[in-house]
């Protein structure tokens, strides 16, 4: 600081020049003193600051990613608080400082009306080239402070460039607020320099387990059509029912995911080209559809179509990472094998040649990386399958096709990729696989298991499909592992459709298969579970509904 170093000088000049024995020093060193002690005030404030900035950042992201609070631990400096060590349950730990009203810079966050967090200054947005600054996802950033030659400058591109703010004077040392945090058993509350509140769910415990937290739960499947021999496509959120087609053209919805604030439902629609097999009457093909709408706005619906027509195409499973949306399922060709496919931001991509049959199962996402998982057909074993996971197109084995092996349910967990399925020999009954980065335990025996949902949170998993008990009747179970725990007692055939957690919450689907024996009409009923306990969805018709995925978005109480 140049105005240091000429005041400095200026003082030493004047302490040669006028020392004696009688000359009496000590004003002009606490002079010193005080100045130094304000600079180091200020640049104590500074750094304060900007740790908060990157916590602010950390905490709409943990909003974003449907992430919740572990602890939340106080932080002492010299027998004093200062503030708070802040741990997320998949995000890394943040520091927090506790400060109060002063003049330093007011640099917050505030949701605009499209539900996205962005950077505001004095409580004006932060804008560059015309556009609001977000505060996470790929374009997120964190602005920064310095002081320079007494002034306060900001930097919103790393330290790039700087623009010169109001003067810093620290004279107290209390320039700038500090982010002030309040909590009860379900929320932490951050309360911003700009008095603005943010709410983020909380769960004592770490990595046991953890009590509710608030969200929502959509479930989607298909409904029949009431005087029809086809189905709506059907959303629920929190069992309430919204129809995401008219019901002119037969549709269904196989897979639902949410990432922060948006939501996205993948399926089918029978509008392609019709199609002769020489059996029925010609019928038109199904085309993939996505439908994708913000949390609280589940009437705003945009729909696009993922295929041509051309042939009979099925998404099965949707995931989004940072900008990028995919898809994952399968095309039908005419010899009625199947080729795998994904699609990243609606473009369809092949994941096999269509040499052998192959289907795309689930998929999953983390940075620019993409993971889908499915089966192959080997083309010198037609009686086997591949367990496959294809990373950004490119097919990664998991076994060698002497047996009939798939990959149902994906997901990633610390850097760590996990995919559940099942493998049988020749003759045999299915068993349950998961496998860690590729390596399989197998948490079944031969009992006929078939795997539809995956959880994994720190190294700990949760399993969801259906096995075969020795009485025939096929369940509804959650496995674990501490075992296996049956859901849909007292059905005779329930298959597992779908999973979804939320802290210790467990919701599961089931498709239940029955007969009206009076009038030999078959009944198809989707159960859907709480912890054990069915819940109620709204239907069209009781006795021909089935939800085919779950997901749950994360709640954040900020008005």
């Amino acid at each position: 600081m140049k105005r240091l170093f000429t005041l400095f000088t200026g003082l030493c000049v004047m302490l040669l020049a006028g020392c004696n024995d009688e000359y009496d020093d000590s004003a002009l060193v606490k002079r010193l003193d005080d100045f130094e002690q304000r600079l180091e005030r200020l640049e104590r404030l500074c750094n304060d600051i900007n740790t908060n900035l990157g916590s602010m950042q950390t905490i709409v992201t943990a909003l974003d990613r449907g992430d919740y609070i572990t602890s939340v631990e106080p932080l002492t400096e010299n027998g004093s608080m200062v503030g708070y060590t802040i741990r997320f349950a998949k995000g890394t730990p943040i520091v927090v400082y506790n400060g109060k009203p002063g003049t330093a810079p007011v640099v917050s966050v505030k949701k605009d009306t499209d539900g996205i967090y962005y950077w505001t200054l004095d409580g004006e947005w932060i804008t560059d080239g015309g556009k609001k600054l977000p505060v996470s996802g790929q374009n997120g950033t964190s602005p920064k402070l310095k002081i320079e030659e007494e002034y306060w400058y900001i930097s919103y591109d790393d330290g790039t460039t700087w623009t010169k703010l109001d003067k810093a004077t620290g004279e107290k040392g209390d320039d700038g607020a500090g982010i002030l945090v309040d909590m009860d058993e379900n929320y932490v509350y951050f309360t911003l320099p700009d008095g603005r509140t943010v709410t983020v769910p909380r769960a004592e415990g770490g990595s046991e387990p953890q009590p509710s937290v608030p969200h929502i739960l959509y479930a989607v499947g298909q409904e029949l059509v009431p005087g029809q021999g086809h189905y709506y496509a059907t959303l629920w959120k929190d069992g309430k029912r919204q129809l995401l087609t008219d019901g002119s053209a037969d549709s269904f919805c196989n897979g639902v995911y949410v990432d922060g604030n948006k939501v996205y439902v993948v399926g089918c629609e029978a509008i392609g080209d019709l199609f002769d097999d020489g059996y029925y009457e010609p019928y038109p093909l199904n085309v993939g559809v996505m439908w994708q709408f913000e949390v609280g706005n589940e009437t705003q619906v945009t729909r696009s179509v993922l295929s041509d027509g051309k042939r009979a195409t099925s998404p099965v499973a949707v995931a989004a990472a940072g900008e990028n949306i995919y898809a994952a399922g399968f095309e039908t060709l005419e010899n009625s094998d199947r080729k795998a496919v994904y699609w990243r931001n609606g473009q369809m991509e092949y994941l096999s040649d269509g040499s052998t049959d192959a289907l795309a199962y689930c998929v999953a996402a983390e940075g620019n990386d993409v993971y889908v998982g499915g089966y192959v057909q080997p083309a010198d074993n037609k009686s086997g399958g591949i367990a496959c996971i294809w990373k950004n197109g490119v097919a990664q084995n998991l076994t060698d096709g002497s047996t009939l092996a798939k990959v149902n349910a994906i997901c990633i967990d610390g850097g760590v990729l996990y995919a559940a399925g099942a493998e049988k020999v020749s003759g045999g009954r299915w068993k349950g696989v998961l496998w860690k980065d590729g390596q399989p335990t197998y948490f079944t025996e031969e009992v006929g298991t078939e795997v539809t949902g995956l959880y994994v949170k720190e190294g700990k998993y949760i399993i969801e499909g259906n096995m075969t008990a020795d009485s025939g009747d096929i369940v509804t179970c959650i496995w674990t592992e501490e075992g296996v725990q049956v859901i849909s007692e007292g059905m005779a055939l329930c298959q597992g459709t779908g999973l979804a957690v939320a802290g210790s919450d467990i919701y599961v689907a089931g498709n239940a298969y029955d007969m009206d024996y009076g009038t030999y009409e078959e009944i198809y009923r989707s159960p859907v579970w709480k912890n054990g306990t069915e819940i109620a969805l709204e239907v069209v018709s009781s006795d021909n509904f089935t939800v085919w995925g779950l997901a749950c978005a994360f709640v954040d109480t900020q008005e």
